[in-house]
C-alpha cells in the first residue's frame, strides 16, 4: 500500500475496530512486505511497451474492497513470465481506497439495507467498471501483442461484463481467466444475454467457500450460454481472500478471521496461475 489512506479504506472496508489500529497494522505489513513492481501510468503507455519486445499485455480488475495494490504477489506472477501487467484501480466506490483524476481520494462506497437499491448500484457500478477496463483497452489494447483479462470476485465479473460488449471485438483478446467471478449482477439476465462477443478462450476458477444456490445458478447459466469457450477449476481447500497478499503473508491472521483457506494463500495463487497460463 503506498499511503495510510489506503489502509484506513481497507480497515473501514472490512469494519476492523478500532479503525486507527487496524489501519496502522496493515499498512506496517504492507509496508514491509511490497514488492519490488515498476509501476507505469497507462498514459505512458508508448515508452513502456516498447521495451518489451512483444509481450503479452494483462489487464486485472480487483474486487470489491481491493486496490491495485493488494494483489502484488499474484500479478507479480504474470510479470515474472515477461508479461506486462496493468492493475486497474478502479474509481466508482468499490475499491478500499482509490485515487481519482483530479488526484481526490475515494474511500469504499457503503451500500444500504434495502436489496433493490443495493442491486441498482453494484449494477451501476459493474457498468463504470467495464467502461474503466474498455478505456484502458482503447489506450493499450491495439496492438499485435496478445491481450490476458484477468480479474477477482467483481473484478472477475467486471471483465466477463466486457466480453459482452460489441467494443471488445475491437481488440486482440487471448485468453480470460476468472477467479471466482461474482454474478450478483447477472442473476435474471437470460441465456441469450449472456453470450459472450467475442469468441475467446475463458477459464474460471472457483474456491471452495464461493458457492451458494443463486450464485451457482447464475454461473450454470452462463457457463451454459457460452460452453464452447469455458473451462471452469474447482479449489479444494481454498477460501476466496486466498489471491490477496494479507493471505500470503499473514495468513494465520485470516485464518483466524475465516478468510483464507487450509492451503493458504500462496499455495492457492501458484495451483491457479499455472493453470492459467501453462
Amino acid at each position: 500500500m503506498p499511503s495510510y489512506n489506503y489502509a484506513k479504506g481497507l480497515a473501514y472496508f472490512l469494519n476492523a475496530k478500532p479503525v486507527t489500529l487496524f489501519a496502522s497494522a496493515f499498512y506496517l505489513i504492507s509496508y514491509t512486505i511490497r514488492p519490488e513492481i515498476k509501476e507505469v501510468h497507462y498514459e505512458d503507455r508508448d515508452s513502456f511497451l516498447s521495451d518489451d519486445d512483444g509481450a503479452p499485455i494483462a489487464i486485472f480488475s480487483h474486487g470489491l474492497g481491493g486496490s491495485r495494490f493488494i494483489y502484488s504477489t499474484f500479478i507479480s506472477k504474470f510479470a515474472e513470465i515477461g508479461w506486462t501487467v496493468y492493475a486497474v484501480e478502479h474509481t466508482d466506490g468499490t475499491a478500499c481506497t482509490a485515487v481519482g483524476p483530479q488526484g481526490e481520494i475515494i474511500h469504499y462506497q457503503p451500500i444500504g439495507k434495502d436489496e433493490n437499491s443495493w442491486k441498482d448500484l453494484r449494477k451501476s457500478q459493474l457498468e463504470f467498471r467495464t467502461q474503466e477496463i474498455l478505456k484502458i483497452l482503447d489506450k493499450v489494447g491495439r496492438t499485435n501483442r496478445d491481450i490476458y483479462l484477468i480479474g477477482h470476485s467483481f473484478g472477475a465479473a467486471t471483465m466477463f461484463n466486457v466480453l459482452l460488449k460489441d467494443k471488445i471485438r475491437d481488440f486482440n483478446i487471448k485468453h480470460v481467466y476468472l477467479v471466482d467471478p461474482w454474478w450478483y449482477c447477472f442473476e435474471n439476465e437470460s441465456l441469450q444475454n449472456l453470450k459472450i462477443k467475442k469468441k475467446v478462450f475463458v477459464k474460471t476458477a472457483i474456491t471452495e467457500n464461493f458457492h451458494w444456490e443463486s450464485q451457482d445458478l447464475a454461473n450454470e447459466n452462463i457457463k451454459r450460454a457460452n460452453v464452447d469457450f469455458w473451462e471452469e477449476k474447482h479449489c479444494p481447500e481454498t477460501s476466496h481472500q486466498d489471491l490477496s497478499d494479507f493471505a500470503v503473508h499473514v495468513p494465520r491472521l485470516l485464518k483466524i478471521a475465516g478468510q483464507t483457506g487450509l492451503n493458504g494463500g500462496i499455495k492457492h495463487i501458484s495451483d491457479v496461475f499455472e493453470w492459467f497460463v501453462i
